[in-house]
């Protein structure tokens, strides 16, 4: 079952109410057609379908399925290409917060797919650089294509580097519709969570509102219909407001209070104690846009077709984190299965502000020929993925004294997850005295260029000829991806609580506020006063470089 955001469902209404004028007109110049059959009447049902995929799907000699995109029959959540693979059966996606990003065949990972557009390998860089083989597929819209294929099992003619599937992008062509095609769609996004509001965001967000937009335009010309030509465009800026909490470490104690290994060990008592309790405010800005145009071309009385598409996809998002924690000593009191006390070893406060820039670009190249038994298919293209990333990273700590928690086990309205239920010394969370733990700006920036040319040929092989037959072919690629990583870390230990405020906000599941640091404080004034550690520095951005080349 897909559940849909507050965000994506006050989307999907805004999308509804736009689209409904259009659906209307529709009917009404239906009503006053003429030319109308007069048996047909208000109470008809009208059912579409799309009998090419099904039927290509019936003689695929492998294992496939295909989703066909509609521009006005659509989901607010199959805007992308990977929200519109999820509906597939055998497809899942690893998700980007709100919106999946990289999708799964069979549960296999995403690393072990091969994603083209018209059957040209994509180049990527995968989610943060780090030169992985997944795709960002949330980064190409659903309007690029007429159709996706997702091939589940190997043939000859596939790829060897398709271990876990193929997922084929097939784009529109203008000589599969009858007339010009134009659309405009436009959109606004209200997402109803608030958060902390932005209140420290490096972005300056608000805390409510989007729009988007999108167009799609595709007509033939020529003196005999022998050109075509596809163009779409898309421009989205929404608001995603996010809060976490969580405990990624336990303690596991007997029952005399002796910590013990793990859980592993007989002695345990059976109750696990968090060591730390985390608290995270999120505050992202993210904005799409790009664009795609596609030339054809079917000279007359020929056998031949020809296209050439070029497309520019761009994602910047901006992603600001407050975050907080609670980390305990390893002792405990009161223990019982209903909760227990800690003393507090280390109070936490960090910011860290993210801009992230995304861009796939490439330009795909095709010529077609056939006859009665022949088949030649000649493509190449060059398609290119980069990431930038430029983050800087600061971090408060305090090391109380006296100061205890505590805290009760999980319950239904917590998912499980014990929470704090009091502190001995409220004043000390605000009031300790607090150092620099961490101070750093890392800049990260990949590319990856893809060059990919192959023929194909096949003879007597089309699904409904019969008798032998052959397919061949030879391709080849020259890969080139870099990375290069810039950080810049700084002396710690000066004092900090003049930097720090109350934001008045509670985190979920957390018993009172926390100081947060004041980023637009830090940034004007203390930072430009910042001692750089060199070696660190130079160690870190050295070792976070490299550069590989693939023919």
């Amino acid at each position: 079952m897909l559940f849909l955001s507050p965000a994506r469902r006050v989307r999907l209404v805004a999308s509804a109410a736009c689209a409904l004028p259009l659906l209307f007109l529709a009917s009404a110049a239906n009503a006053e057609d003429p030319t109308a059959d007069p048996d047909q009447t208000k109470s008809d049902i009208i059912v579409m379908g799309d009998r090419a995929i099904r039927s290509d799907k019936e003689q695929s000699t492998s294992v496939r399925d295909s989703i066909v995109f509609d521009d006005l029959e659509t989901l607010s959540a199959d805007g992308s290409v990977a929200g519109q693979l999820i509906l597939l059966p055998g497809i899942s996606a690893i998700e980007d917060g709100d919106a999946p990003r990289f999708v799964s065949i069979r549960g296999i990972s995403p690393d072990l797919n091969q994603t083209t557009i018209d059957g040209i390998t994509l180049a990527t860089i995968g989610n943060d650089g780090e030169g992985s083989r997944k795709v960002n597929l949330q980064q190409i819209p659903s309007e690029l294509a007429f159709h996706n294929d997702v091939y589940k099992t190997f043939t000859a003619e596939q790829d060897g580097a398709a271990i876990g599937g193929i997922v084929d992008i097939v784009t529109r062509s203008a000589f599969a519709l009858k007339r010009r095609y134009f659309m405009v769609d436009g959109y606004g996004i209200y997402s109803s969570f608030k958060g902390d509001g932005g209140s420290n965001a490096g972005n300056g967000s608000t805390p409510h509102f989007g729009a988007g937009g999108k167009m799609v335009f595709a007509d033939k010309f020529g003196a005999g219909d022998q050109f075509g030509v596809v163009l779409s465009a898309r421009y989205e800026n929404r608001i995603r407001n996010s809060r976490k909490w969580w405990q990624d470490t336990k303690y596991y104690f007997d029952d005399a209070g002796k910590k013990l290994a793990g859980p592993d060990d007989p002695a345990w008592n059976g109750i696990a104690v968090p060591y730390n309790h985390s608290y995270g405010s999120y505050t992202n800005r993210l904005q799409t846009a790009g664009s795609s145009a596609k030339f054809e071309w079917r000279p007359l009385g020929t056998a031949i077709y020809a296209s050439l598409l070029g497309f520019n996809y761009r994602q910047w998002e901006s992603s600001t984190m407050n975050k907080n924690d609670y980390y305990t000593k390893n002792s405990v009191s009161d223990l019982t299965a209903e909760g227990g006390g800690s003393d507090i070893n280390s109070l936490y406060s960090r910011y860290r502000y993210d801009t992230w820039n995304k861009a796939t670009v490439g330009a795909i190249g095709n010529v077609e020929w056939h006859d009665d038994r022949s088949t030649l298919r000649i493509r190449g293209g060059y398609t290119r993925a980069r990431y930038d990333n430029t983050q800087p990273y600061i971090g408060v700590r305090a090391y109380p004294t006296g100061l205890s928690l505590d805290w009760a086990a999980g319950n239904d309205g917590t998912g499980g997850l014990p929470y704090v239920t009091g502190i001995n010394k409220p004043g000390l969370v605000l009031g300790s005295p607090y150092k620099l733990s961490t101070a750093q700006t890392t800049y990260r920036m990949a590319n990856e260029g893809l060059a990919t040319a192959r023929v194909d040929y096949g003879w007597n092989a089309e699904p409904e000829d019969r008798g032998f037959g052959f397919v061949t072919g030879i391709e080849f690629r020259n890969l080139e991806l870099a990375r290069n990583v810039d950080m810049t870390e700084y002396k710690l230990g000066q004092a900090m609580n003049g930097y720090l405020y109350d934001p008045g906000y509670v985190p979920v599941g957390a018993p009172q506020s926390f100081p947060w640091v004041d980023w637009a404080r830090v940034k004007k004034e203390l930072w430009p006063k910042f001692v750089k550690d060199v070696p660190n520095s130079t160690y870190d951005s050295i070792t976070g470089d490299y550069r590989v080349d693939f023919h």
